[in-house]
């Protein structure tokens, strides 16, 4: 039993030396790009060069894939205070995940959803699970497509998979593949194209759908604020049905055309122009008495 403990820790140093020495190795190597001014290169290279560093770019994005999945394995709530992510001071995988590499929280949010329809599983009982899309994951896991093409794949089939058949859905996700890898003798579908391509799949793999429960519409709820450079700010949302329709009758009420008798100037019209004179004249002129 003590020879097994020592043999699988030094097979797991072994492992963590040889992973660092890669990672530092491709490192050291991709420095020796800020050599290349690509002003310099002809057009055919230019393109060539940008191509090759996008095969680069996409064997990263799926490491890191598979980086924040394990993340998240080993940060199960179940885990508590000894979570990886909370032994490092982070509320949660994706918090983790920005804090090591930099990137912004919605970039950290999009591998760790990709990752878990990518990374491999664990059952209840500690039994390997595939992933929940097999084939992405394998795509990923080869460069043959990177972050973008594997969230609008995932992200969108996801939806419907309560209810499809699962070998419809494969054959689904093998023909999107096919189409983001340009596997069928076309041009590589974009990921944008990818996502719309995804969207027709679920609605023929569930014509019917899932029309959305009461609480899900108003957990949907949102507002969103954003300032402007002027100093104004821009206001939008989503308000629940229920919300809407006080709104809408609201604003039916107030603002629905009733001219008044000999008048052209309609009642709610007049009533706002009142209330927008009174709100706005000067404190002085609403304070002051006759003399």
């Amino acid at each position: 039993m003590h020879n097994s403990a020592l043999d699988a820790s030094s097979a797991a140093g072994e492992a963590d030396a040889a992973a660092v020495r890669i990672a530092e190795d491709v490192l050291s190597a991709a420095a020796e790009l800020t050599a290349v001014d690509p002003a310099e290169l002809s057009p055919e290279t230019l393109l060539k060069y940008t191509g090759l560093l996008g095969n680069i770019g996409r064997l990263i994005e799926g490491r890191q894939v598979l980086n924040v999945g394990d993340i998240a394995r080993r940060s199960d709530t179940d885990a508590g205070m000894e979570g990886l992510a909370a032994r490092h001071g982070s509320a949660s995988p994706t918090a983790l995940f920005e804090k090591i590499t930099g990137v912004k929280n919605s970039t950290a949010y999009r591998y760790t959803s990709v990752a878990k329809h990518t990374a491999p599983r664990v059952s209840d009982t500690g039994l390997p699970l595939p992933a929940v899309f097999e084939q992405t994951s394998e795509a990923l896991s080869e460069g043959t497509i990177g972050l973008d093409a594997a969230e609008a794949l995932t992200s969108t089939l996801a939806t419907v998979l309560p209810r499809a058949v699962p070998e419809h859905v494969d054959e689904a996700e093998a023909l999107l593949l096919g189409n983001a890898t340009g596997a069928f003798g076309k041009v590589p579908v974009a990921a944008d194209n990818l996502r719309l391509q995804a969207k027709a799949f679920c609605t023929a793999l569930d014509p019917d759908g899932v029309e959305p429960t009461d609480e899900e519409l108003h957990q949907s709820r949102r507002l969103n604020l954003r300032s402007r450079p002027d100093g104004t700010m821009s206001i939008s949302g989503v308000l629940s049905p229920h919300q809407a329709a006080i709104i809408t009758r609201s604003s039916t009420h107030t603002c629905r055309l009733e001219p008044d008798q000999g008048s052209s100037t309609p009642k709610s019209y007049e009533t706002a122009a009142k209330k927008k004179r009174s709100v706005l004249a000067p404190r002085s002129a609403q304070t002051s008495s006759p003399q």
